[in-house]
């Protein structure tokens, strides 16, 4: 009974960090998945290369600071309430 509680947490553990790790930031590899999201979805209706850059950077900055806010909450919430 122990053994299945155990793997449940392993499994919620593992599909929390797999979500996290889907997040557009910096150093995740979210990164590259935008950035191969973008070259491929967007080459045709953005040809321009510095658009697209431009797009990736908003979109990655903007990812980096919802998690960073993300974080913070909730250890403000943790340690501070």
């Amino acid at each position: 009974f122990a053994l299945i509680h155990a793997f449940r947490y392993l499994i919620s553990l593992s599909g929390a960090l797999a979500i996290l790790n889907v997040v557009p930031c910096y150093a995740l590899d979210g990164q590259w998945i935008l950035l191969s999201f973008l070259e491929l979805g967007l080459r045709s209706s953005i040809p321009n290369p510095e658009t697209r850059g431009l797009i990736y950077t908003c979109l990655l900055l903007l990812g980096s600071i919802l998690l960073a806010l993300n974080i913070f909450i909730a250890m403000w919430t943790l340690f501070v309430r």
